[in-house]
């Protein structure tokens, strides 16, 4: 299990150094948590209860087979219960909220609206790519 962005693929990376750069801005002191995992550190996960899949964007995504999603935390948060995280962005720390805003802000999907709320969790969808002019 890696903290290195050089562990994401060359569009979720530019997207995770914006993010940080707005939450640092914002005074949120992010923490990467995690980026790219192995199919083994997956099913770990899972056997603890803390990832509810064994198909996650952190794991090697084709084609350059480089994760495409990012664990961030506030700093402040790590030191409390739940990392303050209380089950919806209303009953949480104050930090969370605006750190989803950011990644939202910047079209990274964020993991608070999965069945499973994961706040810091921020990944770029595979797929088809939609250009604007």
């Amino acid at each position: 299990m890696g903290k290195s962005l050089e562990e994401l693929d060359s569009e979720t990376r530019p997207l995770a150094e914006q993010l940080l750069a707005l939450a640092i801005e914002a005074g949120l002191d992010p923490v990467v948590e995690d980026t790219g995992r192995t199919s083994d550190e997956q099913a770990g996960k899972v056997a603890l209860g803390v990832s509810w899949t064994r198909n996650s964007l952190h794991l090697p995504q084709p084609p350059e087979k480089k994760a495409r999603a990012i664990d961030i935390v506030p700093g402040a948060c790590r030191s409390l219960k739940f990392w303050g995280w209380n089950g919806t962005v209303a009953n949480s720390d104050w930090r969370w909220g605006k750190l989803i805003e950011l990644g939202e802000s910047i079209g990274l999907e964020s993991g608070v609206h999965f069945p499973h709320p994961d706040p810091g969790h921020f990944q770029l969808r595979p797929g088809p790519k939609v250009l604007t002019a």
